[in-house]
C-alpha cells in the first residue's frame, strides 16, 4: 500500500480547504499513491464550541456535496480517500471519519464514540457520538477508524481491538499541552503516549494532524503524520509545524508486523 498523509494547513475558509485537500489528492496520486488520508475535521479544523447556531454551518450531511465532490475526485485518479468532517444527520452533530472508495462511494463511516470533541455543557440531544465500530475489507486489508480522543479511552481501544483490523486510520486534530511546545518534547514524551495506546489497540496506526493557520481562532493544531507498527514502535514521521504529506510505501507481514518498503 502507497500511502500518503496529508498535514494541510486549514484555513477559516472552507472553500479554500477543500481546494488544499483536492491539490494534495492529485500530487499525491500523480506520485503513485492509492489511499490519502487527512485529518479530524479536516473542512473546518475542530473549533466547534458547543453553540448549535455557530457549529451548524461547521457540519456536512454524508453523503453530501463535498463527500460527493471528492468522490467524483477519486474516480478521475483511482485512489481511496479518508478524512474527518464535522457531520449532520437529522437535526444531531457527530464528529465523523469516512473512507471514499476508487469508485466514488463511501466504503466506511465511523462516528467518534469518546465524547470529548465538545464540551461537557453540550445539549446532549445535539451532539452526539456514535456507538460502532465498523471496519472494511480492501485491497490493502481490513480497516478501522479511530478519531484523536478515542485511543485514550480503554473501553475504545479495547472495543476497536476486538474488531481485528488490520490498519488503524487514526485522524487526530491535536494541539501542544502546556508543558510541551516543541518538536523535541513532542518525540521525548508526547509520542511515547501514543506508541503505548497502539499497542494496547494492536493494529498498526496512520495518524495525521492537520496544520492551522493564524486566521483560525481558538485552535492551535500542530501538523504532523506518522505511521506506528503494532507494537507502538513509530517507524517514520513528518515533522510538526510543516504543511505537506508522509508518503511511504508500507507492507503488511504475517501478524500484522509491517515494514517499509524501499
Amino acid at each position: 500500500m502507497k500511502v500518503a498523509l496529508c498535514a494541510p494547513r486549514l484555513t477559516s475558509d472552507v472553500s479554500k480547504n477543500i481546494e488544499t485537500i483536492e491539490k494534495m489528492a492529485v500530487d499525491a496520486s500523480l506520485q503513485g499513491v492509492n489511499v490519502v488520508i487527512f485529518p479530524e475535521a479536516t473542512l473546518t479544523g475542530l473549533i466547534n464550541n458547543d453553540d448549535p447556531e455557530h457549529d451548524d454551518p461547521l457540519c456536512q450531511e454524508i453523503p453530501g456535496e463535498i463527500t460527493n465532490r471528492l468522490g467524483k475526485l477519486c474516480i478521475k485518479y483511482n485512489i481511496w480517500l479518508a478524512l474527518g468532517l464535522l457531520e449532520k444527520d437529522d437535526g444531531k452533530f457527530y464528529d465523523t471519519a469516512v473512507l471514499i472508495k476508487p469508485d466514488g462511494s463511501i466504503a466506511l463511516k465511523y462516528r467518534r464514540v469518546q465524547p470529548h470533541w465538545h464540551g461537557h455543557k453540550a445539549d446532549p440531544e445535539i451532539y452526539c457520538q456514535g456507538t460502532k465500530f465498523p471496519k472494511i475489507q480492501t485491497p490493502f486489508g481490513s480497516v478501522g477508524f479511530l478519531i484523536c480522543g478515542d485511543l485514550f479511552d480503554e473501553g475504545v481501544v479495547s472495543s476497536f481491538k476486538n474488531i481485528d483490523a488490520d490498519w488503524m486510520f487514526y485522524l487526530v486534530a491535536v494541539s501542544f499541552e502546556d508543558n510541551i511546545s516543541n518538536q523535541k518534547e513532542w518525540d521525548t514524551i508526547v509520542s511515547f503516549e501514543y506508541g503505548k495506546r497502539v499497542k494496547m489497540a494492536n493494529t498498526p496506526a496512520l495518524m495525521v494532524n492537520y496544520l492551522v493557520d493564524k486566521s483560525i481562532k481558538d485552535d492551535d493544531s500542530y501538523g504532523g503524520a506518522f505511521v506506528i507498527s503494532k507494537d507502538g514502535e513509530f517507524l517514520v514521521s513528518y515533522p510538526l509545524g510543516k504543511e505537506g504529506m508522509l508518503i511511504v510505501d508500507i507492507e503488511m507481514k504475517p501478524d500484522k508486523q509491517i515494514r517499509l518498503v524501499e
